[in-house]
């Protein structure tokens, strides 16, 4: 007797049923109103909150670091200026510049036409790297005329390839 083949009732759910996968992971676009913190819409969350610090501390400045858009960077030195800000950096090939502007103008330094990404600067503090319970090593006394000629850190005393210890001869026991 021929063996019946039968049609599978799944494959017909599978290719739906992938369809609706791939629908659910593939990703929204986003809104296109800017977020807060994006690129060139001013000072970003922790610069904000380093902004009220100095502003406590009655700071007269602070420092920004400013990505310039290509192109733009002398435009955004002049806007820095205007503002009372001095210049204490500019590379124009890399639209990078580092200036001191009042405390009181950082947010409308930071808006400057031209104004990619800015950040005040501030000091990142780091761990001391070297290992809990490190000291410095005691440093191995130079050799002088009390060190033997024949000696394993200057092999001097004879040439050749190293010595190792006498074979034992038989029957004796090792030292």
């Amino acid at each position: 007797m021929k063996p019946v083949r039968r049609r599978s009732t799944t494959r017909p759910l599978i290719i739906p049923l992938l369809g609706v996968v791939v629908a659910a992971l593939a990703p929204v676009p986003a809104s296109a109103a800017p977020a807060a913190d994006a690129p060139g819409s001013g000072l970003g969350r922790h610069d904000r909150q380093l902004l009220a610090e100095a502003r406590a501390n009655g700071d007269p400045t602070v420092t920004m670091l400013i990505a310039a858009k290509p192109g733009s960077s002398d435009a955004v030195a002049r806007g820095l200026q205007g503002l009372g800000g001095r210049i204490g950096y500019h590379d124009q090939a890399l639209g990078y510049l580092r200036a001191e502007v009042p405390t009181a103008r950082a947010e409308k330094a930071a808006a400057v036409s031209g104004v990619q990404a800015a950040d005040l600067d501030e000091v990142v503090p780091l761990d001391d790297p070297r290992p809990d319970g490190a000291t410095v090593p005691t440093p191995f006394p130079p050799p002088d005329s009390s060190t033997p000629r024949d000696n394993p850190y200057m092999p001097v005393g004879r040439p050749g390839p190293p010595r190792s210890p006498p074979p034992t001869p038989p029957g004796t026991a090792a030292a």
